[in-house]
């Protein structure tokens, strides 16, 4: 597709995003318009497709309150600025559910999406991944329930079989120092009689649980 067609695709899912967006739909556009002209194209039409596809299906469940004061442009343009700087798809992704996550709950603020961005700017897809596992370690995956081991550790090379000691004792130490896990890093290597699923299933933190609910729809 070149950049002619790529910008007639984006100016259709524009039009069609903002048709559930009354009152405030054409300053949206002029925000769209302004970071289009210098920003990665593919990486914004994607995250307007999803939003646009997401809000169709949860019409019923749009604040209307949240999405028609002028605090919800300085959100939404602050987060397509972030989807068109992001390498990683899952962060684009993550910023994308942060968003709508404040589109289709009454129980959000401005600052409260805010917040949740800054937690997520200062992570990568690993760290995702670890909280991604801590919230829900039963189901993550079918065969980690059969995991039995003697340290923390050893559980985490079993899942983790690629990550080096230091990397993984880095990624979990960032999650605590953000306050979204409990202290799990200076026990790695504390030994124990038998490390399962089950030392995991409370790790995430009341802080955690809240940002996750927001990044992972």
């Amino acid at each position: 597709m070149d950049k002619k067609d790529n910008q007639f695709v984006i100016e259709g899912t524009i039009k069609a995003l903002i048709s559930f967006i009354p009152g405030i739909g054409g300053a949206i556009g002029s925000i769209l318009s302004d970071i289009l002209a210098d920003r990665k194209e593919q990486r914004v039409n994607d995250f307007l497709q999803a939003l646009k596809d997401e809000i169709s299906e949860n019409k019923e469940r749009i604040n209307s309150e949240f999405i028609s004061k002028v605090d919800f442009l300085d959100v939404f343009e602050a987060t397509t600025i972030k989807i068109a700087n992001e390498r990683s798809e899952e962060k684009r992704n993550a910023f994308k559910n942060i968003l709508l996550t404040g589109i289709l709950s009454p129980n959000y603020t401005y600052d409260d999406l805010e917040n949740q961005m800054r937690i997520l700017e200062q992570l990568n897809e690993s760290h995702i991944f670890l909280l991604r596992f801590f919230k829900s370690p039963k189901t993550f995956r079918p065969e980690v329930s059969q995991i039995r081991t003697s340290t923390f550790l050893s559980f985490f090379r079993t899942l983790l079989p690629s990550w080096e000691y230091d990397y993984l004792k880095d990624h979990l130490n960032d999650l605590e120092i953000n306050s979204l896990i409990e202290n799990v890093s200076q026990n790695l290597q504390t030994m124990m009689t038998n490390v399962t699923i089950d030392n995991f299933t409370a790790t995430l933190t009341s802080r955690g649980a809240t940002f996750v609910s927001f990044i992972l729809r």
